[in-house]
């Protein structure tokens, strides 16, 4: 082999080898090859706590300053659809106490979950610690779109599209818990979904008129 023919072979060589390594470091393809990670929403509760003190006298009702401390607490931290407070209570907490709080928290639309449990350290006599469970969702971290999804002439789907809609759903779900636990009616009407559904297919409901 000449000294021609020994160049040409060497620029062959290295021009597979960066074609080689392009493809192999490359974005992710067009295709699916069956290696695609599955994307799914992360779904996790996380607790955010508020220390309730006692009030003077031992008295079950809250005073203005617990009210205006709990108040303050509900806005620090956007209450919202979904959330739940629980409570710990410390010794000698009566009932009457715990009733206050409910029907407190009540009034301000917060659903109260249980009220006798250990979630965390014991507070001291006469103090309770109210824990607002929230469960949020991450995202999937999903791929890049620069790659153009057309030409397809296999007819092949395009593997981020998964992804796409399923960070799409974490982010229109108004309770993220809803995605590991769904919820059940506690007096479902199924003849009143139909006969409303038949109404609107026939044009005989508008607007909730006849």
């Amino acid at each position: 082999m000449n000294k021609p023919e020994i160049i040409n072979v060497v620029k062959v060589a290295i021009l597979a080898g960066t074609l080689a390594a392009c493809s192999q470091g490359g974005q992710s393809p067009i295709y699916p090859t069956g290696a695609e990670t599955e994307m799914r929403n992360k779904v996790e509760m996380v607790r955010m706590p508020y220390l309730l003190l006692s009030e003077q006298g031992g008295s079950d009702y809250l005073s203005k300053g617990s009210i205006m401390g709990l108040d303050s607490f509900l806005d620090r931290v956007g209450v919202r659809y979904g959330d739940t407070i629980v409570m710990d209570r410390g010794e000698d907490v009566a009932p009457g106490r715990v009733e206050s709080v409910v029907r407190f928290l009540a009034g301000r639309g917060v659903e109260t979950g249980e009220t006798d449990g250990v979630f965390g350290p014991q507070p001291a006599r006469g103090n309770m610690m109210l824990y607002i469970e929230r469960y949020v969702v991450e995202l999937p971290n999903c791929p890049n779109f620069e790659q153009a999804s057309t030409p397809d002439y296999q007819n092949a789907g395009y593997p981020n599209f998964g992804c796409s809609t399923v960070s799409a759903l974490g982010l229109m779900v108004a309770n993220p818990r809803d995605l590991i636990a769904g919820q059940t009616s506690e007096d479902p009407l199924p003849d009143t979904a139909v006969k409303a559904a038949k109404e609107g297919r026939t044009g005989r409901v508008i607007d909730g008129n006849r």
